[in-house]
């Protein structure tokens, strides 16, 4: 019995049990016997069968990748033993021989014979899934032009086959490729005609890793290689303004509503985050009492030396404030005072401050009641500011849970959608209200990675489209020349447009083969009559029209030995009756017979080849003598 273990993130995830006879499509489809939800699987992403030789693993995901030992691979018949990956999933076939009762595992049940190895752990991980290349092509006058790049090999260069194409004068049709390798990227030179470039060294023929932000060059173009973390750029630019990107310490800002003071202030507070997590620690406010308990034990300590401080203060027995107070003010000072220190003691702020007042009241100071009304004032501030902390933490918690909520309808609504806009209109409610949220983010992430999908399945529709009509207008540039009677010329773009590797949906190409096939038929006809009509030719000793039929149908066929062969003797023939011609003509000119030796060349004129040597002759000898 055959099975497949599947982990997802090094973890197990499921297990299942594979039935001679059944097909096996693996996906995030509804009708997947292989369920896989995660948006780095295809819909009906591979499939698995069992062959006479086996079982077998056939790619069906167009864009995907089917990775075994870090190679995209397209079919592969799967061995005892085997694994294969497609991030964040890795899979384990196992095949014993042996029949079973056939057993699905549950999800996520642990197998405990199983222990995830480093390389399954690095096959499955998220965050590899999620580092995705990208090519910034740059050339002077003309707009950037950013590529992501889908799946392991891509070959840059002039032709329009390549996956990337440029156009530079100094670009080879494929110039450099770039390539996926476990783990790493690499470039290598095709063995280009002006050299590529990595971060202005030239590269020879062996492959070179390639860094994120290393900048290739082709001519006067240049290629930024960059891997990119959409999810963290999304996290990066998500933060808010004051502390996205900026050093220094982390701080929050917190709309405050001081309402439940006595002198309410709207704004806004500026909090350290660390300051105000250890504020709110059991240390911090042990401190801040000790800090208060030293200062009234201190303040305490003068009490004693009051009288004796104010003495000293008063050398010349000046009357102080206290001592110009009637006796009765006098002892309502020192119980009101006495009252106050005892009330703070109990921790009763407000009513100790009241008291401390009222003794400022009737004089401006006495003994410490200046540092009791300073350590109650700001006793009841760390209270208030305690109170405004636990405002703003129930306001905070309550608005997480509206938020969640929102969320929750939002992705109900929009689990699978590819509408970024209406998904971003649905939770801007829950985003304002919980900024970090992180189910907002993955909802957003989510519904820009199925329409990044989108685009991307339409602009690959749209260049396969034009891959098309490029094939298309190679096979209407041969029939034109086969119209036009450019019948090798013909021939050879119907070949052309054979090798192609364009896509051919309408199957041109057997077209073409009849096209050649119907050319070579006409081609044979032509040189058939042809080398007929030279044979009566020369039958008749009228080599040059014999010649003349023969050199146009070479023309065509210049390989046809029959043709070649007559044409040879029509031609030697013509020569030796033109050079006795015109031996002749030119014994009629010495023995002074002009007038004869004329006809005689005029005769070559007319029978010898536009380009025989005798014609020529015979011209310049009738313009010597005015003819």
């Amino acid at each position: 019995m055959a099975r497949l273990h599947i982990l997802k993130n090094g973890v197990s995830f499921k297990e299942v049990e594979l039935i001679d006879g059944m097909e096996y499509i693996g996906g995030r489809g509804d009708s997947c016997q292989i369920s896989l939800e995660d948006e780095a699987i295809s819909r009906h992403h591979f499939k698995i069968t069992k062959e006479s030789n086996g079982w077998q693993i056939e790619k069906l995901s167009k864009y995907g990748i089917l990775l075994r030992e870090g190679v995209d691979i397209q079919t592969h018949s799967l061995n005892k033993d085997d694994s294969f990956s497609i991030p964040p999933f890795y899979f384990r076939f196992h095949d014993n021989g042996v029949t079973e009762q056939p057993r699905i595992q549950l999800e996520n049940e642990v197998d405990e014979d199983f222990e995830p190895t480093a390389e399954i752990i690095e096959a499955t991980s998220v965050e590899s899934s999620r580092a995705i290349p990208y090519l910034t092509i740059s050339k002077p006058g003309a707009d950037n032009e950013t590529l992501r790049l889908e799946g392991v090999m891509w070959t840059i260069g002039r032709d329009d086959a390549a996956e990337v194409m440029i156009d530079d004068r100094k670009s080879s049709r494929k110039h450099f490729k770039i390539y996926f390798d476990r783990g790493n990227y690499y470039v290598q030179d095709l063995e280009s005609s002006n050299g590529t470039y990595l971060n202005n060294e030239k590269l020879n023929r062996e492959p070179r890793m390639l860094e994120s932000g290393d900048t290739i060059m082709v001519g006067d173009t240049a290629l930024t290689f960059e891997v990119r973390d959409p999810t963290l750029e999304a996290e990066l630019n998500n933060l808010p303004a004051p502390y996205s990107h900026q050093p220094g310490p982390s701080v929050v800002y917190m709309p405050i509503d001081l309402s439940i003071a006595e002198n309410p202030v709207q704004g806004v507070i500026r909090v350290d985050k660390k300051w105000f997590k250890d504020y709110k620690s059991k240390q911090f406010r042990i401190v801040v009492g000790a800090i208060l308990a030293i200062a009234l034990a201190y303040s305490f300590m003068g009490d004693n030396s009051g009288q004796q401080s104010n003495a000293s203060k008063n050398p010349k027995n000046t009357k102080s404030p206290f001592d110009n107070l009637s006796s009765q003010d006098q002892e309502f000072v020192r119980r009101t005072h006495t009252l106050a220190k005892n009330l703070y003691m109990q921790l009763k702020y407000e009513l100790a401050l009241n008291e401390i007042k009222k003794v400022h009241e009737k004089v401006p100071s006495f003994l410490d009641s200046k540092e009791i009304e300073t350590l109650c004032e700001s006793a009841i501030l760390s209270i208030k500011n305690k109170q405004y902390e636990e405002d703003i933490e129930k306001k905070q918690k309550e608005a997480i849970a509206q938020a969640k909520q929102i969320i929750e309808m939002c992705t109900q609504k929009y689990a699978n959608s590819s509408d970024l806009e209406a998904v971003e209109t649905c939770l801007a409610p829950a985003t304002e209200l919980d900024p970090e949220s992180f189910q907002a983010r993955q909802l957003i992430e989510k519904a820009r990675a199925l329409l990044e999908e989108k685009n991307l399945e339409k602009t690959n529709r749209a260049e396969y489209l034009r891959r098309i009509k490029v094939r298309e207008s190679l096979f209407q540039q041969a029939k034109n020349l086969q119209a036009k009677g450019q019948l090798m010329d013909a021939i050879e773009t119907y070949e052309r447009h054979i090798a192609s590797t364009l896509p051919d949906p309408n199957n041109l190409q057997d077209k073409s083969k009849k096209g050649i096939q119907s050319i070579r038929s006409e081609v044979e006809q032509i040189m058939s009559s042809a080398t007929q009509d030279a044979e009566k030719h020369v039958s008749n000793s009228d080599y040059k029209e014999a010649v003349d039929k023969l050199e146009r149908a070479l023309e065509l066929e210049p390989n046809n030995a029959k043709a070649r062969s007559l044409y040879d003797m029509a031609s030697k023939e013509l020569f030796k009756k033109m050079k006795a011609l015109y031996s002749d003509a030119v014994v009629e000119e010495s023995l002074g017979n002009v007038d004869a030796a004329k006809i005689k060349w005029k005769k070559i004129v007319d029978q010898d080849i536009n380009k025989g040597d005798y014609r020529a002759k015979a011209i310049i000898k009738l313009r010597k003598y005015g003819e």
